[in-house]
């Protein structure tokens, strides 16, 4: 009857073994039980309501007791309901097959895991589809030791009406730190990067982030160069916090960049539909060109030590020699300490290593960066003040 309906029977012989099916698959040992939605019995189904706050409590279990020597990491992961898609039938002979998928994420976080218990708080999107199908709750924990494992997946959780307790927030997310290539070092407008950067971006909201895609355009969104109409998607990329909802961060591999200067702006959603963005102005340098800005110093004023930071064009070649040097000069122009350093190159921004300042007196000094490779030399000069 499968056949007869005009189903693809070419292809429905077509099968590859992935691995050896002689093996055991390396499933998780324990379950994951869940206990409670809301403080109510989870008796293997229940309803949710469109931005309501959740928490979810469970434990871990073994042969139907909770294992109270139980302590790790819970990875919290709910999916949208299923979607019906159709396959390409890029092949003549073949035909468009039906597909359900069920991959669009509500909420993906982490809870503590302590004997054997945990608990997961969460805000269902306003967005989320009413009365379409079942939601899917995916939950893996590890032990701290990494060497056992647990998971539990339900798949009958349903949406059935909106919340009526809806948060009255009007504020969009809350960009609170964004790093390139490292989490040491916020971007400065204009900073240098590299072609090839990782973008971290920390969120921050009191009524979550959203992260779904069902409302259209109320995506984590990427624009580079003004390309609105082709901006890169961050929901996947985005984890909230351990133990809560509020906050979370981005990580995410920047496409190649070009030399020369680049906008970058990223927008994000909370859960109840309010916005906000944050640009990042940045600059690839052309690394054929020796060149150097931003030279400073912290601590500023310093009393016995200091320790000097500067943006270089080039990143650190191990077929190419290159060497940076400070000097100290009082207000008079006599110099008083020297230093030459080695890298490291972090980032673009070379920090040198602690610089003692214990010799000199009290006062306003002037400090030179002399930075050779080569072909060619660069100077630079800043003030600090010893106390």
């Amino acid at each position: 009857n499968y056949w007869k309906k005009g189903s693809d029977y070419t292809n429905a012989f077509k099968f590859n073994l992935m691995g050896d099916p002689a093996m055991q698959l390396a499933k998780p040992k324990y379950m994951v039980d869940l206990v409670r939605i809301n403080q109510k019995i989870f008796k293997g189904k229940d309803t949710l309501k469109a931005g309501g706050k959740y928490q979810v409590a469970g434990t871990i279990k073994a042969n139907g007791n909770v294992l109270n020597n139980f302590d790790g990491l819970m990875e919290f992961i709910l999916y949208d309901v299923p979607k019906k898609q159709k396959t390409l039938a890029n092949v003549s002979s073949s035909i468009p097959v039906n597909v359900s998928t069920q991959e669009n994420i509500l909420f993906k976080g982490n809870a503590i895991v302590s004997k054997g218990l945990f608990n997961v708080d969460f805000i269902l999107p306003k967005e989320v589809a009413i009365n379409q199908g079942a939601l899917r709750m995916q939950l893996y924990a590890s032990n701290n030791l990494g060497n056992t494992d647990a998971i539990g997946i339900y798949d009958s959780l349903f949406v059935n009406a909106f919340s009526e307790n809806i948060s009255t927030d009007t504020i969009g997310p809350v960009f609170e730190k964004v790093f390139i290539n490292d989490t040491l070092n916020q971007y400065k407008q204009k900073t240098w990067i590299n072609a090839n950067s990782n973008l971290y971006i920390n969120l921050k909201d009191s009524s979550g982030i959203q992260t779904s895609g069902n409302s259209l355009g109320h995506d984590i969104s990427l624009v580079i160069d003004g390309e609105a109409q082709s901006p890169i998607l961050l929901n996947n990329y985005y984890t909230a916090d351990v133990n809560t909802y509020q906050s979370g961060k981005i990580k995410y591999a920047l496409p190649t960049l070009s030399a020369g200067a680049h906008q970058l702006i990223v927008k994000a959603w909370d859960l109840i539909g309010n916005s906000n963005k944050d640009t990042i102005n940045v600059i690839v340098p052309n690394s054929q060109t020796l060149a150097v800005k931003n030279l400073t110093n912290y601590p500023n004023p310093a009393q016995s030590s200091t320790r000097f930071s500067f943006e270089i064009s080039q990143l650190k070649d191990a077929n190419k020699s290159m060497a940076y040097t400070i000097e100290i000069y009082n207000n008079l122009g006599i110099k008083q300490l020297a230093k030459t350093f080695e890298g490291p190159f972090l980032n673009r921004v070379v920090l040198s290593n602690v610089m003692d300042l214990r010799t000199l007196p009290a006062g306003t000094y002037i400090y030179r960066l002399i930075v050779k490779d080569d072909q060619q030399e660069i100077q630079l000069s800043n003030k600090f003040i010893k106390y």
